[in-house]
């Protein structure tokens, strides 16, 4: 894993409450292990797109497209592909 997902992985875990250094990386499906809810998640999203539109430079690093237009379909498509299961 890159050390910019990585980034906002290990801040996704804050969030939720999860210790980073027990997930299984090597496991299919690792986010399915773990819960959070869906305020945690919305708190999550929200701090992540401020951090993208604050910090170019981690804008470039971690999309494709980094203009600040793209940041909130840049977030929910994160949310979606590494987000643990809301419950």
């Amino acid at each position: 894993m890159d050390k910019i997902s990585q980034y906002y992985i290990k801040k996704m875990c804050h969030f939720a409450g999860i210790d980073y250094d027990e997930i299984n990386f090597n496991k299919d499906m690792w986010q399915d292990d773990f819960t959070w809810t869906k305020d945690q998640m919305y708190a999550f999203r929200k701090w992540m797109r401020e951090d993208l539109r604050s910090h170019k430079a981690r804008r470039n690093l971690i999309m494709n497209n980094p203009s600040k237009d793209n940041i909130l379909a840049f977030v929910n498509s994160f949310v979606a592909a590494y987000g643990f299961k809301v419950g």
